[in-house]
């Protein structure tokens, strides 16, 4: 999931990513007049939480051709 503080409707990214598939989804970049902070929460299959990102976080503020990598192991 994601949510942004310009935008803070959590939305769904992706429904399930098995083990060594990859995702990819292009999101509203921050340009000089509105910058934009996005915050991700990832849910494990053990029900555990992770969340990264946020107002502050400055690789959580994307833009043109940004790319915010999520590796898990």
């Amino acid at each position: 999931y994601y949510y942004s503080d310009q935008d803070p409707i959590v939305r769904l990214l992706v429904e399930d990513l098995g083990m060594g598939e990859s995702y990819y989804r292009r999101l509203l970049p921050s340009t000089d007049d509105t910058i934009i902070y996005y915050s991700f929460w990832i849910i494990f299959e053990d029900q555990s939480e992770l969340f990264f990102g946020g107002f502050g976080d400055e690789n959580a503020n994307l833009g043109v051709d940004d790319q915010f990598l999520i590796t898990t192991y």
